[in-house]
């Protein structure tokens, strides 16, 4: 039976010293815990002196007593407290071994490089291509010029592939430097044998991608609807969140997103058509006349070459190809809503990731705060965004004619290209020059969590 190994125990690899509590064990499936204690990669070390305080809402440590062959604690509140047993049980992971039955998964044998850190698995086979390959507790930006040039790219060593524990947001970039892939996205249970995914290599290393190509690291559960992507000219913005945060935030030119003629030096067919995908906000008509079905084929390849996304990031129903993923242009261009489409039909609603999905008769359209200036480039409320987000909390803001913020607000709106005036105004009484501004469309907020 294939099981997966638990994340929690890849983010206690991580520690200096990992060592799992009895705590974190219990959340695991038992199958798990014995399959790993049986492949020695977990070893039972000395029992904890000392645990959380189940008895008050404190969680302070109570060191550990035994007493008549039972363990007591001292709570300052319910004083001496009974502790059951099995929650001083503790368990180390054995990284040495856990390299060792990487490397028998694979046909090789490993070898320490840097103690604790670093490991060769030596030469093998990865999806029909041999590679060096390498168990890492993580990579940095700080040591790729010096340990990973010199480690990776001796002279005679083949193209290397590292199993990394923790991988960074920014990969190297060198001609020759390695392919990273996260470890816990590699290693599954079978019964109770350690496997390595193999499928995990195999669009990454027999598509080998220019030497340019950076290769991003996603979030271990990302999927495309994560995925945002900006695209201007002639470079491509890639922001991949990871639920409610923010995970990364690249821009690369189009050679980086491996989208470069290098024939001739420039953005070759597949750049175009992205820009063409991102101008239709990721929809295209299927079109028998045009050979729309290779076009998307590649374009599918050349994203997960800078993507590495499984699933298939363009999708085809309903007579058309669809984006999984968010995709625009970095200018706000025609949003073509019907022609007689009016504020007083239209609905906005406010959705998490930065976005708004805008109703008018039936045309629907997913916006960024961005495009509307809602937020600035570091991500902050601008005058106008201040205005609007009062106005979907309160429903009404009252406002002097001459507001800056509301004046901004107004012609962002006005962008949008609906028939008439996005607020109606009612004078305040007593207020000179004040009016209360009111939305003539539907405002929701639509977040998880909202009110």
């Amino acid at each position: 039976m294939s099981a997966e190994i638990p994340e929690s125990f890849f983010e206690v690899l991580e520690d200096q010293d990992p060592v799992v509590t009895a705590e974190l064990a219990s959340e695991w499936p038992r199958d798990v815990l014995r399959s790993l204690e049986e492949l020695e990669i977990l070893e039972r070390i000395a029992d904890a002196t000392q645990v959380p305080c189940d008895a008050c809402d404190e969680q302070h440590p109570a060191v550990v007593h035994v007493i008549d062959g039972k363990v007591y604690g001292a709570c300052p509140l319910e004083g001496r407290i009974e502790i059951d047993a099995t929650r001083l049980a503790r368990r180390r992971i054995n990284i040495d071994v856990l390299t060792t039955r990487v490397a028998e998964c694979v046909g090789g044998r490993a070898r320490v490089e840097l103690p604790g850190q670093l490991w060769s698995l030596g030469s093998v086979v990865l999806a029909g291509s041999q590679r060096s390959l390498f168990l890492a507790r993580r990579i940095s930006r700080e040591n790729d010029d010096a340990t990973l040039r010199r480690t990776f790219m001796p002279e005679g060593r083949r193209e290397a592939v590292v199993l990394a524990v923790r991988v960074p947001q920014r990969l190297p970039t060198q001609r020759g430097a390695p392919l990273v892939f996260p470890l816990h996205a590699a290693l599954r249970l079978e019964g109770h044998f350690l496997t390595v995914d193999d499928v995990l290599f195999r669009e990454l290393v027999d598509k080998k991608a220019p030497p340019n190509t950076r290769r991003l690291a996603v979030p271990p559960a990302a999927h495309w609807p994560d995925v945002a992507l900006v695209v201007s000219d002639r470079t491509l913005r890639v922001r991949i969140w990871s639920g409610s945060s923010l995970h990364l935030d690249e821009t690369l030119a189009y050679d980086e997103a491996g989208f470069e003629d290098r024939r001739e030096g420039k953005p070759n067919e597949h750049w175009h058509f992205l820009k063409k995908l991102a101008s239709e906000r990721g929809f295209l008509s299927f079109d028998s006349a045009q050979p729309l079905k290779l076009r998307v084929s590649k374009l599918r390849a050349a994203l997960r070459g800078v993507i590495p996304i499984k699933e298939s990031p363009i999708v085809f129903a309903d007579d058309s190809y669809r984006a999984e993923f968010f995709i625009r242009r970095d200018a706000l261009t025609d949003l073509r809503f019907p022609p007689t489409a009016s504020w007083d039909e239209a609905s906005i609603s406010v959705e998490g990731r930065n976005r708004l999905r805008v109703t008018a008769k039936e045309r629907v359209v997913i916006l960024e705060l961005d495009e509307l200036q809602l937020i600035d480039a570091a991500g902050e409320q601008t005058n106008s965004g201040r205005e609007f987000f009062e106005m979907l909390e309160k429903g009404t803001v009252s406002r002097s004619t001459l507001s800056k913020g509301i004046m901004e607000l107004n012609r962002a709106l006005m962008t949008l290209r609906l028939i008439g005036d996005p607020f109606l105004t009612e004078a305040v009484p007593g207020g000179e020059e004040y009016y209360l501004w009111r939305p003539r469309f539907r405002l929701v907020d639509a977040r998880v969590g909202s009110r």
